[in-house]
């Protein structure tokens, strides 16, 4: 009988060990996530005010942003991103290339082929955060940012009218988006 009690014990001893250890991961878990770490891939939950709604990957992304390019560029990969809030919807396209110089050259194409089009303004350049912002607006009212960081060429396009807004917008991008 003793013998019965003692496996009892450790066998108690043993849930009561599990339970404790399942309970500290939670907490753990939990202050991770509502301590600002919160991503989905490349791309914080919260951005300025607005929440991640849409968040697309791999062939898909890469699909779209090569139809968006009529097939002239060849991402590595792509990432594309909407967040949503009463005040704005922005939508952000990330093309990942093979380094900073490709980047760049993606950008300075899509500075020339805007020139060709009367579909956006003139491109305009901007320096936010000692990145070098080119802003644009379309036929249909939305104003569209595009800049190369690091290996990544990133248009972000958003219909608040507010240029403060969308200069904020690209600063906390240019500052929270990224691998």
């Amino acid at each position: 009988m003793k013998r019965m009690k003692r496996k009892n014990k450790v066998s108690i001893s043993y849930i009561i060990g599990v339970a404790l250890l399942i309970f500290a991961l939670t907490v753990a878990t939990s202050a991770y996530y509502t301590s600002g770490n919160d991503r989905i891939g490349i791309f914080p939950q919260e951005l300025g005010g607005l929440k991640l709604v849409l968040y697309v990957d791999g062939a898909d992304a890469i699909n779209e942003v090569e139809r968006l390019h009529m097939g002239g560029v060849s991402p590595e990969n792509a990432y594309i991103a909407q967040y949503s809030s009463d005040f704005d919807n922005v939508r952000f396209w990330i093309s990942i290339v093979e380094n900073a110089q490709v980047a760049q050259q993606q950008v300075d194409l899509m500075i020339e082929g805007m020139k060709k089009t009367t579909m956006f303004s003139q491109p305009v350049k901007l320096t936010i955060d000692e990145t070098a912002v080119y802003s644009t607006e379309d036929n249909d009212g939305k104003f569209h940012y595009f800049f190369a960081k690091d290996n990544m060429v990133v248009w972000l396009s958003t219909e608040n009218p507010d240029v403060e807004h969308q200069k904020q917008l690209v600063k906390r991008s240019i500052e929270e988006i990224g691998i």
